[in-house]
């Protein structure tokens, strides 16, 4: 019995894909699952109330997936648009600190250098070579040093004003920034787990209908709309779905 028992067992594993939700494994847009799955709710709204129970399951999860695309895709443009304030904010210090060592700090550089180095403690190339990462707690550090010895520096009342100024606008716009990008990820997030629900729903459509045309179970098809579908993609469910040759 044991033998007999393990070879049911085994013979089974050839038809493992047969028993997976396969739309879970589909490789398309998001925006071509919601083409296929409009296309199927309107399928089944063309029946009547048959379906009713299914499209009631379907619908919300639809509307609500439809919902969170245009949500990411909002977040997505606010995010490009706040990240290029914050690279104009980041080449703006650039240039500005560029400007003050010329005018403030180069004669500082032979004539005070312990006043220099703080500063510039990596240098005068420390801001002109600084990544985005690094330049907001750099350019902090120097409006703080700026502050306890603007009367140190030539012109440094004037230069502090501008340099609060200038780090006020490069702190907010950073700050802004991290803040769509966990908007971003928060939209994603949020997408990717109405996307599994309706793709579970969605099978379960499919499941119905197979159960519901188990003899005829080709009629199934005029539910869906696979056109969207890459042509490659097309033909490997297509051979998944062919009889196994002997």
């Amino acid at each position: 019995y044991l033998s007999l028992f393990l070879m049911a067992k085994t013979s089974t594993k050839l038809f493992s894909r047969k028993f997976r939700n396969w739309l879970l494994h589909l490789v398309i847009s998001r925006q071509d699952l919601k083409s296929i799955t409009g296309y199927t709710l309107q399928a089944l709204q063309n029946d009547g109330a048959q379906w009713q129970a299914k499209i009631d399951l379907l619908q919300p999860l639809y509307d609500s997936f439809d919902t969170g695309l245009m949500g990411q895709a909002g977040a997505s443009a606010g995010r490009g648009a706040q990240t290029l304030l914050a690279d104009t904010a980041f080449g703006l210090v650039k240039q500005f600190m560029k400007r003050a060592y010329k005018v403030n700090f180069a004669a500082l550089e032979e004539t005070a250098p312990e006043l220099f180095k703080q500063f510039f403690p990596q240098g005068r190339s420390q801001f002109s070579q600084a990544s985005r990462q690094t330049m907001g707690t750099a350019f902090a550090t120097f409006v703080r040093t700026l502050t306890l010895h603007k009367d140190d520096v030539p012109q440094g009342a004037a230069l502090l004003k501008d340099a609060q100024t200038l780090n006020t606008q490069y702190t907010l716009a950073r700050q802004e920034q991290d803040k769509r990008k966990k908007q971003v990820k928060s939209a994603s997030t949020d997408l990717d787990a109405d996307e599994t629900d309706l793709l579970t729903e969605l099978f379960g459509v499919y499941a119905a209908l197979l159960a519901h045309y188990y003899k005829t179970p080709e009629r199934a098809a005029e539910y869906f709309d696979f056109s969207v579908l890459p042509p490659s993609r097309r033909q490997s469910e297509a051979d998944d779905a062919s009889p196994t040759q002997p």
